[in-house]
C-alpha cells in the first residue's frame, strides 16, 4: 500500500527533522526510506534529492564519528550504515538513463568511502602521536574530544542540547586546518576525502584511464550481489557506470574455498596453449568499447575482485590483459590524483629474510618444510642489491626470526626501505564460513613442485579457527613448526607474525615489501574495506608498496622472479617499471601459473 506508506514516511520525515534536527542520523534514515519507496514506486526524479540529502549527513556523520571510534568500532559502525550506499548506488546504476550525471556522485562516495577504515585509523594516529611534536599531539587529542562532543550532541534530540554543535563544529574546523598544515599524514587524508571525480580525471594523462570496481547488494533480501564498473578517461563528461555481472556469475567461474593450486589456476585462466577466456568476457569485455584508445589503467578492485589476476585474464590463444594495457592495481583511484613516488633512492638500506629454519632442535615433525629456493633467492638479491654502497642485511636459517623482524621497527631499529621475506605464507578462511559449507578435505599436492605456502598441517586454534581474520594470515619464520606441533611454551615469540601483530608496527619508512611467498594477497573480504590480511596490515603500518601473490606459488620459479625483479629495480630505479617488466620476460617464458600470481600493489 504505497500511499499509505508514503503518508507515514513523510509524518515521519518531519518528526525526526523537527525533534532530532536535520544532521541527525535518524533522519538521514528516515529521508532513505522515504526514497527507497519512490525507487520502488519508479518516481525516480522524487526519489533522487533525498538520496542526496541523506548522503550528505551520513557522510558528516561516518567523518566525526570516525574521528574518535576504534579500529573495530569503526567497522561495526560502518557497517550499520553501509545500506544507504548500497541502494542508492542501486538506484543509480538504473537512473543514470535519465540523469548520466548521478554517477558522479556515485564515484565520489566511492572513492570518499573506498577503504575508509584504512585511511582514518592507525598509519595517520600512530604517526602523529609518534612525531615528539608535543605541539600536534596535543591539537590532535583536542580535535578528536571536540569531535567526540559534537557527535554526541547531534546525536542529542535538540531540545535536550546543552551546547550548540554549530559552534563547537567551527573550533574543530579550525583546528583541523592547523592540523592539515602542521601533520603531512593528517593532510594527506583530508585531501583524500576531498577528491572528486574530476580531480581523478584531470590527473589522467591522454591515453590512461581510471576504474573503480564496486559491489553492492539489491533485492527485498539483499540476495543478489551486483558488480559495476566505474570507468573514467580525460575525455569523459560523468563516470561510466558499467554493470558488469553478480556475485553468483563469477563464483560459477572461481568457485569457492578453493585450493589455489596449480590445477586449479590452469583451470579458470588456462595455459598459453589453450586461453580460458571466461573471466575475460565476464569482467573486462563489456568495457571494451569504453577503452579503445586506452593504452594505461589503473585500477581498484573490489570484493572478489581482489582474488583475481588482471594481468592474466585471458583474450585469445596466448593472448592476455597485460599484452594490450599497461596495468596499476590501486587501493583506490584517488591514487591517481595522490600518487606515491615509484624511484628509489640511489643508496637504500635493504632486509631480506629467507632459507628459514622451521624446526627448533627438539621438533621432528615438520608442518612447514624447508624451502631451498629462498636461500639461492636471498643470497641473488643481497648480490644485486648491494651495489652502488647499498646496506643490505640478511637473515637466514634460525636467525630469520619473528622477534629479528619486530626489532627491524623498534626504536634503534634499521627501518629498511626495502624488507624482501621468502618463507612460506598463510591464509586460513572464516571456520565459521566452512563449517556452514560442504566439506571437503584438503588436496594437497605431492611431487617434485615444493611450495611456499601451508596446505598441510593443523596449527592452533589461535591461526586457523580464529574469529579474527588477521590471525588467520600470516609469515611463517624460525622455530615455527613448534607451535604448529603444539611444542610452544606460550611465552616470548611463537614464529609465527601475524598481520595482527604486522598491525602494531610503524614501518611508514619502508617503501617496498616483497612478499616472496603463497596467498600473501589473500585474505577475507569485508565490504568496501576489501582484503583483511597481510596486504591490508601492511598498509596499515605504514608502507606505500606490496608484492604479493594470490595463489600457492611454486619455490623454483618465484626465486627466478624476485632475482629478475631486484636485477630490474636496480637498472630502472623504478618499482612499477621493474615489476612490469619482470612480468612481461617471465610471461614470455611461462604459463600464467608461473607469474600471474604476484600483483604490485599501491
Amino acid at each position: 500500500d504505497y500511499s499509505a506508506a508514503e503518508t507515514l514516511f513523510l509524518i515521519l520525515m518531519k518528526n525526526n527533522k523537527e525533534i532530532l534536527g536535520e544532521k541527525h542520523p535518524v533522519y538521514a534514515n528516515s529521508l532513505e526510506n522515504i526514497a527507497n519507496l519512490y525507487y520502488v514506486m519508479g518516481n525516480y526524479a522524487t526519489a533522487e534529492p533525498l538520496y542526496m540529502e541523506a548522503l550528505k549527513i551520513m557522510n558528516n556523520a561516518i567523518a566525526q564519528n570516525f574521528a574518535f571510534l576504534s579500529e573495530n568500532e569503526k567497522e561495526m559502525y560502518f557497517k550499520t550504515e553501509v545500506g544507504i550506499f548500497a541502494n542508492f548506488y542501486s538506484f543509480a546504476l538504473k537512473r543514470k538513463t535519465e540523469n548520466p550525471e548521478i554517477t558522479k556522485t556515485v564515484f565520489n562516495n566511492v572513492v570518499k568511502n573506498k577503504g575508509l577504515l584504512l585511511k582514518s585509523s592507525t598509519a595517520m594516529r600512530t604517526t602523529i602521536l609518534n612525531s615528539n611534536d608535543t605541539v600536534l599531539i596535543l591539537q590532535y587529542e583536542k580535535w578528536i574530544s571536540l569531535e567526540k562532543e559534537i557527535s554526541k550532541l547531534y546525536s542529542t534530540e535538540i531540545s535536550k542540547r546543552n551546547k550548540n554543535p554549530e559552534e563547537l563544529e567551527q573550533l574543530a574546523n579550525d583546528l583541523e586546518k592547523d592540523l592539515v598544515r602542521n601533520s603531512k599524514a593528517f593532510s594527506s587524508f583530508e585531501k583524500s576525502q576531498n577528491l572528486g571525480w574530476e580531480i581523478i580525471k584531470n590527473s589522467l594523462k591522454p591515453d590512461e584511464a581510471a576504474i573503480e570496481f564496486i559491489r553492492f547488494a539489491e533485492g527485498q533480501k539483499n540476495d543478489t550481489t551486483n558488480y559495476c564498473a566505474l570507468l573514467i578517461t580525460p575525455q569523459s563528461r560523468q563516470p561510466e557506470m558499467i554493470h558488469l555481472f553478480t556475485e553468483n556469475e563469477l563464483e560459477s567461474i572461481i568457485g569457492k574455498n578453493t585450493h589455489n593450486n596449480s590445477e586449479y589456476i590452469n583451470d579458470i585462466y588456462g595455459t598459453n596453449d589453450n586461453t580460458n577466456e571466461a573471466l575475460y568476457n565476464l569482467i573486462w569485455k563489456p568495457m571494451e568499447n569504453l577503452l579503445s584508445n586506452v593504452k594505461t589503467v589503473y585500477y581498484s578492485p573490489d570484493g572478489l575482485l581482489n582474488k583475481i589476476s588482471f594481468s592474466a585474464l585471458g583474450k585469445g590463444k596466448n593472448l592476455y590483459l597485460c599484452d594490450n594495457f599497461h596495468l596499476k592495481q590501486v587501493s583506490s583511484t584517488e591514487k591517481v590524483a595522490m600518487p606515491e613516488n615509484t624511484s628509489i633512492d640511489k643508496n637504500f638500506t635493504a632486509c631480506i629474510y629467507g632459507g628459514v629454519e622451521f624446526n627448533s632442535d627438539s621438533i621432528k615433525n615438520s608442518i612447514w618444510n624447508y624451502l631451498p629456493g629462498t636461500l639461492i633467492e636471498v643470497n641473488d638479491i643481497k648480490t644485486n642489491l648491494s651495489e652502488n654502497n647499498n646496506i643490505v642485511k640478511t637473515y637466514i636459517g634460525k636467525e630469520a626470526t619473528e622477534i629479528s623482524f619486530k626489532n627491524l621497527y623498534g626504536n634503534d631499529g634499521v627501518r629498511p626501505s626495502i624488507l624482501h621475506i621468502a618463507t612460506h605464507g598463510f591464509f586460513y578462511p572464516d571456520p565459521e564460513q566452512i563449517e556452514k559449507e560442504e566439506k571437503t578435505k584438503e588436496k594437497v599436492e605431492t611431487g617434485l613442485v615444493v611450495f611456499r605456502g601451508g596446505n598441510t598441517g593443523f596449527g592452533l586454534w589461535q591461526f586457523v579457527k580464529n574469529k579474527n581474520p588477521l590471525m588467520r594470515s600470516g609469515l611463517v619464520l624460525a622455530g615455527a613448526n613448534g607451535v604448529w606441533n603444539m611444542r610452544f611454551a606460550g611465552e616470548g615469540e611463537d614464529g609465527v607474525l601475524t598481520a595482527q601483530e604486522v598491525t602494531q608496527l610503524d614501518m611508514s619508512k619502508t617503501q617496498l615489501v616483497v612478499l616472496s611467498a603463497c596467498e600473501t594477497g589473500l585474505g577475507e573480504i569485508k565490504g568496501s574495506e576489501g582484503v583483511y590480511g597481510l596486504q591490508r596490515a601492511f598498509k596499515m603500518a605504514g608502507v606505500k608498496f606490496l608484492i604479493m601473490s594470490l595463489w600457492q606459488v611454486p619455490d623454483k620459479e618465484t626465486s627466478e622472479f624476485m632475482t629478475t625483479f631486484y636485477t630490474k629495480l636496480i637498472e630502472t630505479k623504478n618499482i612499477r617499471t621493474a615489476f612490469n617488466n619482470t612480468q612481461k620476460e617471465m610471461r614470455q617464458k611461462y604459463d600464467p601459473y608461473y607469474w600471474g600470481a604476484f600483483v604490485l600493489i599501491e
